[in-house]
């Protein structure tokens, strides 16, 4: 009842091997007279694609693990780049509290001898103002909000 070309595929547990079978009619003068049967060993195909479905497996993992690292490595560029921020601003704020500081002592020292304390007064207000102006720049840099021109012009002493 075989009329044109059959194929399939087997396993043989005992050899852990596979087969194609091809099971072709032979035909003389459009009779049938027989058939032909092929059994070819394709093992080796067949666990080559195993293995390369293994590796695939294994290289779709290794991507999922680089761009978790990639993200990683973002994350802590970004928070580098918010300590080196932190690092500036703790620099000028030490510098301009003492600035301060040295201020009031001359206040204080000279407000009974001369009578520029109030324009003294007045600078130290303005250097106040100056590190409330930065500590809000560097809060809106760290928070990744973009600091305007204005902002950025306090940063000058």
């Amino acid at each position: 009842a075989i009329d044109e070309e059959v194929q399939c595929e087997l396993f043989s547990q005992e050899q852990n091997a596979h087969f194609m079978l091809k099971l072709t009619p032979i035909v003389s003068n459009q009779c049938k007279i027989g058939y032909t049967l092929l059994f070819e060993d394709i093992s080796a195909i067949r666990q080559s694609e195993i293995k390369l479905k293994e590796q695939n497996s294994f290289l779709i993992q290794a991507n999922e693990k680089l761009t978790h690292y990639v993200k990683i490595a973002g994350a802590l560029e970004a928070e580098e780049e918010r300590l080196l921020i932190l690092r500036q601003l703790q620099s000028s704020l030490i510098e301009k509290i003492e600035a301060s500081i040295s201020m009031i002592s001359n206040i204080r020292d000279n407000s009974f001898i001369n009578e520029t304390h109030k324009l003294d007064i007045k600078d130290l207000s303005n250097l106040l103002r100056s590190i409330y102006k930065d500590v809000r720049a560097s809060v809106s840099r760290i928070a990744g909000k973009d600091v305007t021109s204005h902002d950025k012009s306090s940063n000058c002493r």
